[in-house]
């Protein structure tokens, strides 16, 4: 059988699924990795990096992933998972859209030679007001290639990304799921924020929608189960 090639567009639109699990609000995206990119700096945003790459809104299911260079923007709240090539050595990066002076923030290791990178949070661990958010940097490396030792994400794998955004002008925190791959492409699988304004969310790797109602399924029918059980 012939294989057919498929040909995304330059801008295309990923839907993920959202799962509510009081008070978190989650969304499980198809696997998504970035594709590093050589395009001159772009203007559009100010910035010292094109636009290429993913962008995400934490309170929306739905991903752009760029690869013409264009700005989409977005709310409070968005941000974008970038792969650069066009200096000497590669570098992953996060971009915060918005402004910082309404809560939007990347949470920062604060100590060490890579305070002023993105932390790399452990699944398990907690970010809220006591995580340290950079508090005016929008593009921050995540990880960099072989001549780059800066950022905390440069041991690859895993983890998550702390961050933090407004709702009704109140700050939510929440956490991107990536893996770090070993040539600095980031994979994104999915996002999470707690619902409650000021309160903190730990870290967890963001489940499939599918695996969630297997699960209630399943949940439904033993409790089917016992109750025909009992009355037998």
């Amino acid at each position: 059988m012939k294989k057919t090639s498929v040909i995304l567009p330059l801008v295309s639109l990923i839907a993920g699924s959202q799962i509510i699990a009081s008070p978190f609000v989650i969304y499980d995206v198809p696997d998504i990795t970035t594709v590093p990119s050589t395009l001159t700096p772009n203007s559009a945003n100010s910035s010292f990096y094109d636009n290429n790459g993913i962008w995400l809104t934490m309170t929306v299911p739905t991903v752009t992933v760029i690869s013409d260079g264009s700005y989409p923007g977005g709310p409070d709240g968005t941000f974008q998972l970038n792969t650069s090539d066009f200096y000497l050595d590669r570098s992953a990066l996060i971009y915060t859209q918005g402004l910082f002076s309404n809560g939007n923030d990347v949470a920062v290791a604060g100590v060490g030679s890579q305070s002023n990178a993105p932390a790399r949070f452990s699944f398990g661990d907690t970010i809220d007001s006591s995580s340290l958010f950079t508090g005016g940097f929008n593009y921050l490396e995540l990880a960099g290639g072989p001549g780059d030792s800066y950022g905390n994400w440069n041991g690859y794998g895993r983890g998550a990304i702390g961050v933090s955004f407004p709702i009704a002008g109140e700050i939510h925190y929440g956490f991107i799921d990536i893996t770090m791959n070993p040539d600095e492409t980031i994979t994104l699988h999915g996002y999470a924020y707690n619902s409650v304004a000021g309160e903190g969310i730990q870290a967890f790797v963001i489940p499939e929608s599918s695996t969630v109602s297997m699960m209630a399924g399943l949940s439904v029918a033993m409790g089917v189960f016992f109750v025909r059980r009992r009355r037998a």
